[in-house]
């Protein structure tokens, strides 16, 4: 039997919310899983089957923000490509927010237009 060369899934702080999301949906997972803990409650990485999910932050000498500051802007190949507006090639460079709250099923992921305002507010 032909191993299977491992896919990397790269999250931004997986010892975080998504990370804390992810290992309470484990048990429904089949097959076998790797843990690396950074304690009891947190993971540097995990495998499942060929799927290995790290935490850049692990890899990172500064914070991501401080790293995107400190590049030229031109450097992102691909966002200079994709976004001919500098508006919409400025916005991709600074950090969002995340409606967590309306992100509770797959149909907010096919959204075509921006949410209003009030959706961002937590309760």
């Amino acid at each position: 039997m032909q191993k299977k060369a491992p896919i990397p899934v790269v999250f931004h702080n997986l010892k975080g919310y998504d990370g804390h999301l992810l290992m309470q949906a484990m048990p429904t997972v089949h097959g076998e899983i790797k843990r690396v803990p950074n304690n009891t409650e947190e993971y540097v990485s995990f495998s499942v089957g060929n799927l290995r999910v790290i935490d850049n932050e692990n890899f990172l000498l500064s914070s991501l923000d401080s790293l995107v500051k400190g590049s030229d802007p031109k450097s992102f190949k691909i966002r200079e490509k994709r976004y001919k507006n500098e508006e919409n090639r400025r916005r991709l460079l600074k950090k969002g927010i995340y409606p967590y709250k309306y992100m509770d099923s797959f149909e907010g992921l096919v959204r075509r237009s921006y949410l209003q305002k009030r959706r961002f507010t937590q309760s």
